[in-house]
């Protein structure tokens, strides 16, 4: 049962690291200190995808699956729906580079945005006041 249930928090929070590696990069938005924790996550996530490997997170909760035992009749709420949804049954290796370069390119927008047009767009309002 604890093997179980902390297997189940290894994967909720391996979701929210892959989602904030994902989208993290808005809220720099708001905070730019966040770039700070978003970059080495992000580029750990798409690293991680693009050559194949396994993350630690995913690792332990693999171990924690295995010393569960064997699979129970009934599964809980996480693995019914979380599971199929974070692994995906054709997680093919072009898939996985697919992933890693999305990752790549959304936060690459993101973040050219925030630094580059942002920026520019601020200084042109600051001209236009004078």
């Amino acid at each position: 049962m604890f093997y179980r249930v902390g297997a189940d928090l290894v994967l909720i929070v391996h979701i929210a690291v892959v989602i904030f590696a994902l989208l993290g990069a808005g809220g720099a938005f708001k905070w730019r200190c966040v770039v700070i924790l978003h970059l080495p996550v992000m580029l750990w996530v798409a690293v991680v995808m693009l050559t194949g490997g396994l993350g630690p997170l995913a690792l332990l909760e693999h171990a924690l699956r295995l010393r569960a035992g064997p699979a129970v009749e009934k599964m809980g709420w996480v693995e019914q729906i979380l599971t199929p949804f974070f692994y995906p049954t054709p997680l093919t290796r072009n898939f996985q580079i697919l992933l890693g370069a999305v990752i790549l390119m959304v936060n690459g927008v993101i973040y050219s945005w925030i630094y580059g047009f942002r920026e520019r767009w601020r200084r042109f309002k600051a001209r236009d006041n004078r």
